[in-house]
């Protein structure tokens, strides 16, 4: 069994419509609150990431409020003290979300997020893909990752499995949700950057409590 096999058994497709939904709302409902909070484009650009951010983890814990059956999310803090990460809970896996560049760039590392990935090294190499997970309560780390387009659209939003040492990357298989709900894209989209927030570009009182 693969990683995104055992995810696929824990997570429903009309979850993971649901989900694909969620996110493209998130898009939409973003620069809908910069319109109505904000005139000048500089500073729509300073709030979008955080407004988008916080909104994005909403979504993760609606889809627990949908199913409180089988789903759950909570809060947890960091270990910068700074950020709180909405974890959903469904089945083995615990999923987050993350804003990237390039959905093949990697997370940035944090010590939750290695923890939560510690038993994704069973599925490190190939030639265990194919063997069974040892029990029902083994936890799985799923991110959902996406980006927008320069105009502000989404660009791409996917489940990947981050290694146990995140920087280093994915492993194989991910759920693309753009391409398993096509009804949900709206226009044509290309793959492009989402703007990243540089410690430079942060006030100093905030350059040392980033978090993603």
């Amino acid at each position: 069994m693969t990683i995104e096999q055992a995810f696929r058994d824990d997570f429903p497709p009309a979850m993971l419509q649901e989900l694909a939904d969620g996110v493209r709302h998130v898009i939409v409902r973003t620069e809908a609150g910069l319109a109505e909070l904000l005139h000048n484009d500089d500073e729509k650009r300073n709030l979008r990431p955080w407004l988008r951010r916080a909104l994005m983890e909403q979504t993760l814990r609606g889809v627990a409020e949908l199913h409180p059956e089988v789903a759950n999310a909570e809060s947890r803090l960091d270990e910068s003290g700074f950020w709180f990460h909405v974890h959903l809970n469904i089945g083995r896996f615990i999923i987050t979300q993350h804003a990237l560049a390039d959905d093949e760039v990697a997370l940035r590392p944090a010590g939750y997020k290695e923890q939560a990935a510690a038993a994704n090294q069973l599925f490190l190499f190939d030639d265990v893909n194919d063997i069974d997970i040892p029990d029902d309560t083994t936890p799985l780390y799923a991110v959902l990752v996406y980006g927008r387009c320069p105009d502000n659209s989404l660009a791409f939003a996917k489940i990947k499995f981050p290694k146990p040492n995140v920087a280093n990357g994915f492993l194989q298989g991910e759920i693309d949700l753009i391409a398993q709900f096509p009804t949900f894209i709206g226009t044509a989209l290309t793959t492009a950057p989402v703007e990243e927030i540089l410690e430079s570009e942060m006030p100093v009182m905030l350059q040392n409590n980033t978090g993603a």
